[in-house]
């Protein structure tokens, strides 16, 4: 009789993922985004540029340098120190989303960039689709 009642499984438990966005802009007031096209949450969605890692622990220096190497023509060391912003969480069905948000301005307007990347007017960035943790930070810090 007890074999055949229905009973609830435990739910798996939620994975958490941290994520380090840069707000990377250039003395023009161009911002730039990444369009998520990878199969993970949030494909084809846009994205400041981003770091996961496996902890709440920033990125070392060294991959950040290497990032901002990969976006753009514009030497890593023009944008200074990134300046923490924000940390915003969001809660999933299957994961938990830390997204830490840091602020990153260039001495020097992008001339040339990254194929995945995109430089928009920040004026315009509304007209863009984001996950709702980048939404929140755009609604809070603008």
């Amino acid at each position: 009789m007890v074999s055949s009642i229905p009973f609830r499984t435990k739910k798996k438990e939620r994975v958490t993922r941290f994520f380090h966005y840069y707000d990377i802009s250039d003395p023009n007031g161009m911002t730039l985004l990444h369009c998520r096209s990878q199969n993970d949450i949030w494909q084809n969605l846009y994205q400041f540029p981003m770091l996961e890692t496996s902890s709440k622990d920033s990125p070392g220096q060294n991959d950040i340098k290497k990032e901002l190497a990969d976006i753009s023509d514009i030497s890593p060391e023009s944008f200074g120190h990134p300046n923490k912003t924000a940390e915003i969480r969001q809660t999933l069905t299957h994961r938990k989303i830390v997204g830490t948000f840091y602020k990153l301005v260039s001495n020097t307007p992008f001339m040339e960039i990254n194929k995945s990347y995109c430089l928009v007017d920040r004026q315009k960035v509304s007209n863009f689709a984001f996950p709702k943790i980048m939404t929140t930070y755009l609604a809070d810090y603008g």
